[in-house]
């Protein structure tokens, strides 16, 4: 992973569009923790997914202090960060949850967010699922990680 720099403010979900005013920081931090838990169960469930690498209390730590920065919708969620490479920066998934075709329906959006923060590419680490599910909406896959516990 690179060094991760600061995403744009996140948006009001209904409206992302739409001229963003940045609340004072008691309001971003309720909204924040306001978002969490209530996509708490679906994040959860992506760290079990993901052999938990991070805790719950991480991922909303990590949020507060804007490493993360998670968007939510009526009907899905995102936590992203902006990954930096010595050639380029790359808006990256870190978890998505909800709606797949809530998820889905949002690429542009997402692709205007990364342009306006100088990324070049837009990157999802998931499950094989997602492979299938985003290939025909111009996603396509480029690495393979894979995993050996090393026993202690």
């Amino acid at each position: 992973m690179g060094i991760e720099a600061t995403l744009p403010p996140p948006t009001q979900a209904s409206n992302m569009n739409a001229h963003f005013d940045p609340p004072s920081l008691a309001e971003s931090v309720g909204d924040m923790m306001e978002g969490l838990m209530l996509w708490r169960e679906e994040i959860e469930q992506a760290l079990h997914h993901a052999e938990y690498s991070h805790k719950f209390d991480d991922i909303a730590a990590m949020v507060l202090q804007q490493h993360l920065t998670l968007y939510t919708f009526d009907d899905c969620f995102c936590l992203c960060q902006i990954n930096v490479f010595p050639q380029f920066k790359a808006l990256h998934f870190m978890i998505a949850g909800g709606n797949l075709d809530g998820i889905i329906s949002r690429k542009a959006h997402f692709e205007e967010l990364a342009k306006g923060a100088g990324c070049k590419y837009m990157s999802f680490s998931g499950r094989k699922g997602w492979e299938r599910a985003l290939k025909q909406h111009g996603w396509r896959h480029k690495f393979t990680t894979m995993w050996s516990e090393i026993e202690q």
